[in-house]
């Protein structure tokens, strides 16, 4: 039996060629035809791919959301279409739903998922399309493919894998420093014996000494202002014991508060008064 396999874009062609070296490991007498890897260099392409479509028995197309439109891939599947019954042409979803097919051409075929149901149905399809000389027993075919999955199965979750890492989205520098900010705030959690808190704490506005001893008391937690600047202009008692309060709370590291006792100083001083 000649199977051809159609595909559009990396992802879909590496799982092609995994499909194509897998085929026959279940059903030896399948021969797979997948154009990436079976057109020699300097061969006319189009026309090795019209000779394979003259020859085959089976089409497989390898869908995926980013291929799904792509004029070659329903090129193929129409070529495919007009050379086989729609029964013997079969679309793999890969990473998508059948509902994204809704508008397209190849929601005429019969679609199956990458997954263990969905490529047995392809090989079950396979398996009653063969020949009285290359016929097995249902048996034989059955212990067969449960022998050969897991290999299928580890290639596929590689290949995924691999999608995954070269389009996951990079993280932005604002998304670091929101990370960061989330981590210290957690940190301050426990530290005070309390639950982390669902959000890191609003610290974006700089602000100056000067504007920091005129802001509203419900507004000073969120403000950032350096230890060194407000403890230097700290005089009144109501300004050091703000300036104490904040370098406490808000800035739980040692070099930080290494300023309170210069701040609790000046309190005693004022208070000696």
């Amino acid at each position: 039996m000649k199977i051809f396999i159609s595909w559009s874009g990396d992802y879909s062609k590496h799982l092609a060629i995994a499909l194509r070296d897998w085929i026959p490991c279940v059903i030896q007498s399948c021969e797979v035809f997948v154009s990436a890897h079976d057109i020699g260099a300097g061969e006319r392409w189009q026309n090795k791919i019209n000779s394979a479509l003259d020859q085959i028995d089976f089409g497989i197309v390898i869908l995926t959301s980013e291929n799904k439109d792509r004029p070659w891939i329903n090129f193929e599947a129409g070529a495919l279409a007009k050379h086989l019954e729609r029964s013997r042409v079969m679309p793999i979803l890969c990473g998508m739903k059948l509902l994204e097919l809704s508008s397209s051409p190849l929601n005429q075929f019969q679609c199956v998922n990458l997954d263990k149901s969905g490529i047995n149905s392809v090989m079950t399809s396979l398996f009653e399309g063969l020949s009285d000389d290359d016929a097995l027993t249902e048996i034989v075919f059955s212990r067969t493919f449960e022998t050969w999955w897991p290999n299928l199965d580890g290639q596929i979750e590689d290949i995924n894998s691999t999608k995954k890492k070269t389009t996951e989205p990079k993280k932005t520098e604002e998304d670091r420093i929101g990370n960061i900010e989330k981590a210290v705030s957690d940190i301050i959690g426990l530290i005070q014996n309390k639950e982390p808190s669902a959000k890191p704490i609003a610290t974006t506005r700089e602000i100056s000494a000067e504007e920091f001893f005129t802001l509203p008391d419900s507004e000073i937690m969120t403000a950032r202002v350096t230890a060194r600047a407000i403890t230097a202009k700290a005089k009144s008692k109501s300004e050091i014991e703000r300036a104490i309060n904040y370098i406490s709370k808000r800035k739980p590291i040692t070099l930080q508060k290494s300023h309170l006792p210069t701040l609790r100083e000046k309190l005693a001083a004022l208070d000696g008064e």
